[in-house]
């Protein structure tokens, strides 16, 4: 008896969701080796047009992982008037700057493992690959009984308190248009 084996190439779908009702917007195929935001330009681009049509007086905004974190990213949205909240990777350039929170939170509250903390910083960084300095928040939470805190950068262009911002990349399901890169079919 003769077996076949049957290669299946590994495929990292690219998916824009909106963000109100969780339906799926538009869906790329592509090789599982890319990179999450090569193209997406090319990808988002015209879903804007066509928002931006249809839909002139709505204010959008894009909510992304780290891994959308890009100049073309940014720029797309300034070009559009979209608003983003879009999570940053750590690096040491964001740990120097978010240094004093850190300092502020264990000099506060470094010995009550008891609760939740949470604490929010903001300045302006600029990476090397961006043209201008932009608005990133940061939030330092430790969960009840765990010994360490957790700390995230957000990068955006909406103007609302820090706390807000955070609840905004969280809370999917509050943004007009939400994208993310999935490998399992649910929303990144």
């Amino acid at each position: 008896m003769h077996r076949r084996a049957v290669a299946f190439a590994t495929t990292s779908p690219l998916m824009l969701f909106n963000g109100i009702n969780g339906d799926i917007m538009k869906v790329e195929l592509r090789e599982g080796s890319v990179y999450t935001s090569n193209n997406i330009k090319e990808f988002l681009e015209p879903v804007l047009k066509w928002l931006e049509a249809k839909y002139p007086q709505t204010q959008l905004l894009v909510r992304a992982d780290s891994g959308f974190a890009t100049p073309d990213l940014y720029n797309l949205c300034e070009e559009y008037g979209v608003s983003f909240v879009i999570r940053l990777k750590s690096n040491s350039v964001l740990k120097k700057l978010s240094k004093d929170l850190a300092d502020e939170f264990w000099k506060t509250l470094g010995n009550d493992y008891s609760k939740n903390h949470v604490m929010y910083d903001e300045f302006y960084y600029q990476a090397n690959s961006w043209q201008k300095p932009l608005r990133v928040i940061c939030r330092l939470e430790r969960a009840a009984g765990e010994l360490l805190p957790r700390i995230t950068f957000i990068v955006t262009t909406i103007k609302v308190f820090s706390n807000a911002v955070v609840k905004a990349y969280n809370k999917r399901g509050t943004l007009v248009v939400t994208f993310g890169y999935c490998s399992s079919g649910q929303p990144a």
